[in-house]
């Protein structure tokens, strides 16, 4: 399993700090993350150590890829197969029923309310404590910033 690593954030430098704010319309909106030099919302230094820390289980099915790569049709078909194509249950909200575990972080204006209704916390806190099992869960974060559990000891990924 890989050591666990010291989240660490930093500002950014005053030039790219403020072309991101003025992008955002929102003041100090990103920090670089290590590790990996990452440029996540500020929002995520709320939830990126509970991130690491969480829970891997076996029983896990976990989604990781680059943003818009067709990762929500890849969600679905995946909890469709692993739920013997129940298409009643899939009419569900899919962030509730497979959710990006760091969704928290990057809500925008407008929507945070919805996200704190529906999900009733985190991300963090609906992956933990209220998925039904299997789980089943999304992320675009870098290896380094997923859970410290989904490696095997070797340092291989876990085959789920």
């Amino acid at each position: 399993m890989k050591s666990k690593p010291v989240l660490t954030f930093s500002k950014l430098d005053p030039e790219t700090g403020d072309l991101l704010d003025r992008m955002f319309d929102k003041k100090d909106c990103m920090v670089e993350i290590n590790p990996g030099r990452v440029i996540l919302p500020a929002d995520y230094m709320t939830i990126g150590q509970d991130i690491l820390d969480m829970e891997v289980r076996d029983s896990d099915v976990w989604m990781c890829s680059y943003p818009r790569t067709g990762s929500t049709w890849a969600q679905e078909m995946v909890w469709l197969i692993g739920h013997n194509l129940d298409y009643e249950g899939a009419k569900s909200l899919q962030q509730i029923r497979c959710p990006l575990v760091e969704l928290s972080c990057i809500m925008v204006a407008g929507h945070s309310t919805w996200h704190k209704e529906s999900v009733q916390g985190t991300s963090v806190d609906l992956v933990k404590h209220r998925l039904p099992y299997p789980r089943y869960i999304r992320s675009h974060l870098p290896w380094d910033l997923l859970p410290v559990g989904i490696e095997n000891d070797d340092g291989s990924a876990k085959p789920k």
